[in-house]
């Protein structure tokens, strides 16, 4: 009974985001080395509409960036239903596609003068994007994406 009370307050008190994620300062050998966090707010009344955490990750002098989006004000991802093959074609040799990592809709995406990036809608009001020139293959770059994904279960 006691468990159950505790869990009914967990529940009522929950922070107002549908799911929230936490970095993990060390995942997968990366260790973060620098962090920024935005805070959205909407008006004057200083309403709490979410944040934007920035985080470095480093490892054997290479450096990839994680961005999580949470909160109300700042959506979710749009991730199309239909494309051919589940590629989509974009300007300059660049495009993008549509998986699925760790049960999540996500969109890779690549771009000839950029790196690799991998957005995850986690949830209606949080998206994990991680870009990296070091993670230059899918799986490398789905990897570290579920395993802090996994962290949310």
């Amino acid at each position: 009974m006691k468990s159950r009370i505790a869990e009914i307050i967990f529940v009522l008190f929950m922070p107002s985001c549908a799911c929230c994620l936490e970095l993990p300062d060390k995942i997968d050998g990366w260790q973060c080395v620098n962090e920024y966090v935005v805070p959205l707010v909407a008006d004057a009344n200083s309403a709490d509409m979410g944040t934007i955490t920035y985080r470095d990750y480093e490892r054997d002098n290479r450096t990839l960036n994680v961005i999580l989006t949470q909160g109300k004000g700042t959506g979710s991802l749009y991730v199309p239903e239909h494309v051919n093959d589940a590629k989509g074609v974009m300007p300059s040799g660049s495009g993008y596609e549509v998986l699925e990592v760790a049960g999540f809709k996500a969109v890779l995406e690549r771009h000839e003068y950029l790196p690799l990036a991998l957005s995850v809608n986690v949830s209606k009001d949080t998206v994990l994007t991680i870009e990296s020139s070091p993670l230059n293959d899918e799986e490398e770059i789905t990897h570290l994406a579920g395993s802090i994904l996994s962290r949310t279960r």
